[in-house]
C-alpha cells in the first residue's frame, strides 16, 4: 500500500512533497507582499501555505480514509499470516507429492504385466503366428493373478540397489570435487581437465554399480520369460556368481597385436552388462530430452495463462533449472542494490529536511510542506518501489524447488495507462487470497467511526495546477473492479505446485517414455534373447558333451531353438508394436484418472478453477 496503487487504482493521485514545487499555483485572489511576510527563521507549523490548504487537507483526510476502508476489507476477507499461507502452499505441495506417488506406483503395477507380455513377444517364436488378441486373453485369463508380476521383486530390489549405488557415488563425487586435487582453493573453481576426470569416473562407478546389480536384472528378465522359477523371488548366491563371473572381461588369447583390438571390442560387445548398460543410458538420455522438450511445449493443463511447466519455473528463459545457490545469490545482489537506493534516498530527505529547517524559501522547501493534519501515510516514489516488489516463496518438497516473483513494474517516461495503474492493483493483492472472487464492484464496508465516505466533491474543486495524469483519469470513466478481475483471478488459484504441475508432468512423462521406448524397442530384444541364450547355453554346456542327452531331456535345446536368434531384429514385429500400443493406451487411461483426481483435490481443497 505505500506506493498508492491503490489510489491510483481508484483514480486519485497519493499525496506527494514535489507536487507543488514543481507546478506552482497562481491563487485565485491577489495577496499584498507585505501581509505574509516571510522569515528565515521560521517554524515549519508558522510557515504560510498556499491558499488550497484547507482543500489539499480535506483531501489528504479523503485518501486515508480510502487507505483504511482499503486495509480493513483485506484484512476482514484473508486474515491469514505469511505462515498460514506458507504452510498451505507446503501442504499442497505434499498432496502432489503423495498423488505423483500414487500415480507412479499404479503405472508400474499396471505396466509390469505388459512388460512381461513384450518380452515374451520379442523373445519366443511360440507367438509368431498367434493373433495378439489371442495371447493377451490368454495371459488374462488362463494364468493365476499372480503371474502377471512374476519377476517384480527382483526388478524393484535391482532399482533400490541401483539409486543407493548412485547416491554414494554421487556423494563420493561432490566430496572429490571440493579436494585440492580438483579444485583450486585459491579460486575456488575446478582445475584444468578435472570435470572430463570427475566425468570418466562418474561412467566407471555406474558401470561397476550395474555390473553388481545385474544379476537381479537378469533373473528378473528370465523370470518373465519363464526360464526360471518363480520361487524364489529372489536369485540364489550359486546364481549371482555365475554371473559376476560372466561379467569379468578377458582379453583374447591372441599374440598379434593389431588383432586384439578388434577382438577385445567383440568381447565387449558379446558381454550383456555391458550391453545392457548401453541400451539404458541410451533410453535414459532419449527420455530426459524428450521429456524437457515437451515440457517447454504442452501447456499447463490448469492453468492456461501459462506457456508451460518450464517456462513458469524457471526464472529466466534463455536457462534452464537454476539451483537455489543461485537464485540465493542474485536475490542478496538485488538485495544489496535495494538497501543502496534506499540510503540514498534517505540521505536525500535528511538533507531536504535539514535544508527546510535553515528556512530556505526556494520552491522545493518552503511552499510545498502540509499541515500536520494531512497525510499519516508516508508514500515512496512508485517506479522505485515497484521494482523492488519480489514476492518470492520458496519450497522445497522432495526434487521440487519454486520461486513466485511479481513481475516487476518497468521504469518509464511515458505516464502509466489506466490498465497499468489497474494491473499494479491485481499485483499488490494477495494473489493466494480468494478476494478475486469476493471483491464487489463497489467497496463501502462500514468505515472507521469519525471517517469520511470519500465525497466526490472534494475533488471537484482542486485547483487545475495540481492536476497531474493520475488525476486525469479522474474525467475518465474508471470500469468497476468486477469486470477486470478475471485478468487476474486464474493466477490466485493456481499456484505453482506438484499439485499443480502435476498433470502436464505425467503427460510429458508418459509421452517421452513411448517414444524412448520406441526408438530402443529393438535393443531391447536383442538384450532379452542374448540374455536368455546365454542362460540356456551355461544349462547345456554346450550342445556338444555327455550332458546331451540330459539337456534334451530338461528341454534346455529345445527352449533355445524356439527362441529368436539376436540378430534377427525383425522377429515378432508386428506383436511387439502392439503390445506397446496396448501399454501406450493404458498409460493414457491412467493419465486420465491421475488429471482428474489432481483437479478434483485441487478444486475441493485448495480453491483451484473448475476446468
Amino acid at each position: 500500500m505505500r506506493n498508492g496503487a491503490y489510489i491510483r487504482a481508484l483514480g486519485r493521485m497519493p499525496f506527494e512533497l514535489s507536487t507543488f514545487s514543481q507546478h506552482p499555483a497562481e491563487p485565485d485572489v491577489e495577496q499584498d507582499n507585505d501581509s505574509a511576510p516571510i522569515n528565515e527563521n521560521s517554524s515549519p507549523t508558522n510557515r504560510p501555505h498556499p491558499p488550497w490548504t484547507g482543500l489539499q487537507s480535506e483531501l489528504a483526510s479523503a485518501q486515508n480514509d480510502v487507505l483504511v476502508t482499503v486495509g480493513l476489507f483485506l484484512r476482514e476477507t484473508h486474515p491469514r499470516p505469511k505462515e498460514e499461507k506458507v504452510g498451505l502452499f507446503m501442504k499442497e505441495n505434499e498432496v502432489g507429492l503423495i498423488v505423483k506417488a500414487l500415480d507412479l506406483t499404479a503405472a508400474y503395477l499396471g505396466g509390469w504385466s505388459l512388460v512381461n507380455l513384450r518380452s515374451r513377444l520379442q523373445t519366443l517364436r511360440v507367438y509368431e503366428h498367434v493373433r495378439f488378441k489371442d495371447v493377451a486373453r490368454m495371459a488374462i485369463f488362463h494364468q493365476h493373478f499372480l503371474d502377471p508380476f512374476i519377476g517384480m521383486p527382483a526388478h524393484l530390489a535391482f532399482q533400490a540397489f541401483g539409486l543407493l549405488t548412485d547416491h554414494l557415488s554421487s556423494r563420493l563425487l561432490i566430496g572429490l570435487a571440493r579436494t585440492p586435487m580438483f579444485q583450486n582453493p585459491e579460486t575456488g573453481k575446478l582445475r584444468k581437465y578435472s570435470m572430463i576426470t570427475l566425468e570418466a569416473l562418474d561412467i566407471i562407478l555406474q558401470l561397476g554399480s550395474w555390473g553388481l546389480a545385474f544379476p537381479l536384472y537378469e533373473y528378473s528378465t528370465l523370470q518373465t520369460l519363464n526360464l526360471a522359477p518363480k520361487w524364489p523371488i529372489f536369485p540364489p548366491i550359486r546364481t549371482i556368481t555365475e554371473s559376476w563371473k560372466h561379467f569379468t572381461i578377458t582379453t583374447p588369447h591372441s599374440g598379434i597385436f593389431p588383432a586384439w583390438v578388434p577382438l577385445f571390442a567383440l568381447r565387449i560387445l558379446d558381454s550383456n552388462v555391458i550391453l545392457s548398460f548401453i541400451q539404458s543410458k541410451i533410453f535414459q538420455k532419449i527420455h530426459s530430452w524428450c521429456f524437457d522438450t515437451l515440457r517447454r511445449i504442452l501447456p499447463r493443463p490448469n492453468n492456461p495463462d501459462q506457456a508451460s511447466i518450464q517456462a513458469a519455473l524457471e526464472s529466466d528463459d534463455d536457462l534452464d533449472y537454476e539451483d537455489q545457490d543461485a537464485r540465493e545469490r542474485r536475490r542478496r545482489r538485488r538485495a544489496g542494490h535495494v538497501r543502496r537506493r534506499r540510503r540514498a534516498r534517505r540521505s536525500d530527505a535528511i538533507a531536504l529536511q535539514e535544508q527546510e529547517q535553515e528556512g530556505s524559501t526556494t520552491a522545493t522547501a518552503g511552499a510545498t510542506e502540509p499541515p500536520n493534519d494531512t497525510m499519516t501515510w508516508q508514500y515512496e516514489d512508485i517506479d522505485d518501489i515497484a521494482a523492488e516488489i519480489e514476492a518470492s516463496t520458496a519450497v522445497e518438497a522432495g526434487d521440487i524447488q519454486e520461486t513466485v516473483v511479481v513481475a516487476a513494474v518497468g521504469q518509464s517516461d511515458a505516464p502509466e495507462t489506466e490498465m497499468e495503474i489497474i494491473e499494479e492493483l491485481g499485483d499488490l493483492i494477495d494473489l493466494d487470497s480468494p478476494i478475486g472472487t469476493h471483491i464487489p464492484g463497489d467497496i463501502t464496508p462500514n468505515p472507521p467511526p469519525g471517517s469520511s465516505s470519500l465525497p466526490s466533491q472534494v475533488f471537484q474543486n482542486t485547483p487545475p495546477s495540481q492536476n497531474t495524469h493520475e488525476e486525469s483519469l479522474l474525467d475518465e470513466d474508471i470500469p468497476p473492479m468486477r469486470p477486470l478481475l478475471p485478468h487476474f483471478n486464474h493466477r490466485s488459484q493456481h499456484r505453482l505446485t506438484t499439485l499443480s504441475c502435476h498433470p502436464c508432468d505425467t503427460a510429458a512423462s508418459h509421452i517421452a517414455e513411448a517414444l524412448a521406448t520406441g526408438l530402443t524397442i529393438r535393443a531391447e530384444g536383442v538384450i532379452l534373447r542374448s540374455i536368455a541364450r546365454q542362460y540356456l547355453l551355461r544349462q547345456t554346456n554346450g550342445v556338444h558333451g555327455p550332458a546331451t542327452t540330459r539337456n534334451w531331456q530338461t528341454g534346455a535345446v529345445i527352449r533355445l531353438a524356439d527362441m529368436y536368434h539376436p540378430r534377427d531384429y525383425m522377429g515378432g514385429w508386428a506383436a511387439t508394436l502392439k503390445s506397446m500400443i496396448v501399454g501406450q493406451i493404458a498409460a493414457w487411461g491412467l493419465w486420465e484418472a491421475t488429471y482428474w483426481a489432481s483437479t478434483w483435490l485441487g478444486v475441493t481443497f485448495f480453491q483451484y478453477h473448475k476446468i
